[in-house]
């Protein structure tokens, strides 16, 4: 079982091809989550990539922002975090609470104006399906909370508003997806017997992706006619999850042919992976030789922050065009930027607002390596995604 574990996630590595019917949909229960969260200030849905979206639900919702729902999920989330064990200091730096939440929206279900435990999981136990840090009686007080900003934000009318927008997000990642996922895995496998894959499409999240059961949440973003459509950067690590859901049942299904092959193959992996371990600082130094790194960080206004309009990242390499955040260094504040937006290939911009940054604060943001990526798939280097600020 163990050769056959490994060489599932081998196989599914290169398989940049899949043919599968791909299913996309905009799903209320995803948007309600996300734009709560963006109303409680957390950086991930703050990021919105639709322009006119953004600005639409900051109108609708304006009055919501200090509301007790979104106050409730702030004090969640905090609960979340204080709960969630993390395996490093770092670790605790990239927590978003998408990454709690958007996998729990799976388990709901909006019916007549009320979102409520879906009925599919009705009786079941909740510690099964939900992630550890939860508790089965938090998870239910966020059911309410979810169900309380749903009424009385009216938030149907706002979803059936858009269902325009919807309808084109969902046609643009259906288009990309199918042309990534054509033919191939059929002649790979001689096997049509594939099920369709279920897309959900995000407009409210920013670069990442989310497993929600058996379907993949996918975020979009504006292009340069102001068309939403999937961030490029994450569409081989979603097409890369995609395989592996799709091939597990061949595998096992064709095992008995397939062990033979295995039985070779995995004392080469074995060999493979000892010599990675007893030789880790090797491999670390050429990771470090390929990865991304910034080279000048420049301040306007001399390099006071109280004066400046601007901060200019320089890198090391023409990068990819895409960006993302994880948040804020702990002790600081997030950087009050207006906008962003790639210069050149090696140059990134923070647009600021005018006097907003204080003397006597200190002000940061962290880099999303998923989000700054170099054309070969690289993610900034780990010294050089942390950026602190202070304003003198």
């Amino acid at each position: 079982m163990k050769r056959l574990l490994l060489l599932l996630s081998l196989l599914a590595i290169p398989l940049a091809n899949i043919h599968a019917q791909i299913e996309a949909k905009v799903d209320e229960r995803f948007e309600l989550t996300g734009i709560l969260l963006s109303l409680a200030d957390f950086p991930e849905f703050t990021q919105c990539g639709v322009e006119s979206y953004k600005q639409d639900i900051d109108d609708y919702f304006a009055r919501f922002k200090s509301s007790e729902q979104v106050q409730s999920v702030k004090e969640l989330c905090r609960q979340l975090e204080t709960q969630k064990v993390f395996p490093t200091p770092d670790a605790k730096l990239m927590f978003s609470p998408g990454d709690i939440l958007m996998p729990a929206a799976g388990l709901l279900e909006i019916k007549n104006g009320h979102v409520r435990l879906s009925r599919e999981y009705k009786g079941k136990d909740l510690s099964r399906l939900l992630p550890p840090e939860w508790t089965a009686e938090q998870f239910g007080e966020y059911v309410k909370i979810l169900d309380g900003f749903y009424r009385e934000s009216r938030f149907g009318r706002f979803f059936k508003e858009h269902e325009g927008l919807y309808a084109e997000a969902e046609n643009n990642v259906r288009e990309v997806y199918d042309e990534a996922t054509r033919d191939w895995f059929v002649s790979f496998f001689g096997d049509g017997s594939v099920p369709g894959m279920r897309l959900y499409v995000s407009l409210v999240n920013c670069h990442y992706s989310y497993p929600v059961g058996n379907a993949m949440l996918i975020p979009v973003n504006d292009d340069k006619d102001g068309n939403p459509v999937p961030y490029k950067n994450v569409i081989w690590g979603d097409i890369d999850d995609m395989c592996r859901e799709f091939s597990e049942n061949i595998f096992y299904r064709y095992w008995d042919e397939m062990e033979p092959a295995a039985n070779i193959i995995y004392p080469q992996i074995v060999d493979f992976l000892d010599f990675t371990a007893d030789d880790f600082s090797y491999v670390l130094e050429e990771y470090a030789s390929v990865t991304p790194y910034i080279t000048n960080i420049f301040v306007s206004g001399s390099g006071n922050l109280a004066a400046a309009d601007e901060i200019i990242l320089s890198f090391s390499e023409p990068m990819q065009g895409s960006y993302g955040f994880d948040g804020v260094p702990e002790g600081a504040e997030e950087l009050p930027f207006e906008r962003v937006e790639w210069l050149d290939g090696t140059h990134f911009r923070f647009a600021l607002a005018e006097g907003a940054c204080r003397p006597g604060h200190t002000y940061g943001i962290i880099l999303s390596p998923e989000g700054f990526l170099s054309p070969k798939m690289f993610g900034v280097d780990e010294k050089h995604r942390v950026l602190r600020f202070k304003c003198e």
